[in-house]
């Protein structure tokens, strides 16, 4: 365990010093090897919770005996898939075997930026009259609104990235279908989620309009041309929503390249989440890994 003072900057235990003598996560053969390069998830989620009157029903903290992650299935007989299920996620990433696999496209036009803070995550809602799509061979999607989680839900050899973000689309039959990136702290950060962590509301219930437009392909490390993008390399596998009821059916997609961020805006996404209702100062907003029971992951191959 690394000395306690390369720690103390992190509200959760990590280290967020950009400048640190430490090898940046996945960035080594050893975890390129392990995960097979896949850090980008594409996972049918449901919609990240809204702020009502059950917002404090739930938490992150592994430690609350009563709301935390261990007794989601004991908060209301909805959750019971938490406790019970067989195919739950997040998991860890390893690589079974590769597959040849349709590409992931990309389509997102501006929209507004407006942050929420919804009690559980810090959000950016898409209308849909903007028309942003995801398309997987002839599924397609609509982009509904993306969401972070402080530090990342998946993990690679144990350790996970600083965020994750969450994509979250549903198609006409109501199959939802969430890209979720992997995200480090590093040097040349992603501007967008500088912006996003700047105007994130302290708040829960309350919303930020900041005047701006968003492509939320700009999340992405792959490259991008005015909201498109393209992501040919990534992994599959079967699992279930991160969150409460945690219910399964859910095909995961994880591809290459993690998105680089800033140190400050972890740290205000930290902040936030300390703020949430319920959460009591508890400083992350991630699941933790739920058993693979077998479960193959499946690498694309072109």
């Amino acid at each position: 365990m690394p000395p306690a003072d390369r720690w103390r900057d992190s509200p959760s235990g990590r280290n967020l010093n950009p400048t640190a003598r430490e090898v940046p996560m996945f960035g080594t053969p050893r975890f390129a090897a392990a995960l097979a390069a896949g850090l980008l998830v594409v996972c049918p989620l449901a919609v990240s919770p809204a702020w009502g009157a059950d917002a404090q029903a739930w938490n992150h903290d592994v430690a609350d005996p009563v709301r935390g992650p261990a007794a989601w299935g004991l908060v209301d007989p909805s959750f019971e898939a938490c406790a019970s299920g067989q195919a739950q996620s997040p998991v860890e990433l390893t690589v079974t075997r590769s597959a040849r696999l349709a590409p992931l496209r990309l389509d997102d036009p501006a929209s507004p930026l407006v942050v929420e803070n919804t009690g559980h995550v810090i959000e950016v809602p898409i209308g849909a009259e903007v028309g942003a799509v995801l398309r997987v061979g002839n599924d397609v999607y609509r982009l509904e609104q993306f969401h972070f989680h402080a530090p990342s839900e998946h993990t690679v050899l144990g350790r996970h990235a600083d965020l994750e973000a969450h994509l979250v689309h549903r198609d006409s039959a109501g199959r939802l279908a969430v890209v979720a990136v992997l995200m480090n702290i590093g040097r040349q950060p992603n501007a967008l989620v500088d912006r996003i962590a700047a105007a994130a509301p302290m708040e829960a219930g309350e919303e930020r309009d900041t005047g701006t437009v968003v492509w939320p392909t700009d999340l992405l490390a792959v490259r991008s041309h005015v909201g498109r993008a393209r992501v040919d390399r990534y992994l599959t596998f079967a699992g279930s929503l991160t969150t409460p009821p945690c219910t399964e059916g859910v095909r995961w997609f994880v591809a290459e390249q993690p998105t680089i961020v800033s140190a400050t805006a972890v740290r205000r996404l930290h902040l936030r989440i300390m703020h949430f209702p319920g959460y009591n100062g508890y400083s992350d907003n991630n699941r933790p890994t739920q058993p693979r029971n077998e479960r193959s992951v499946l690498r694309s191959r072109r």
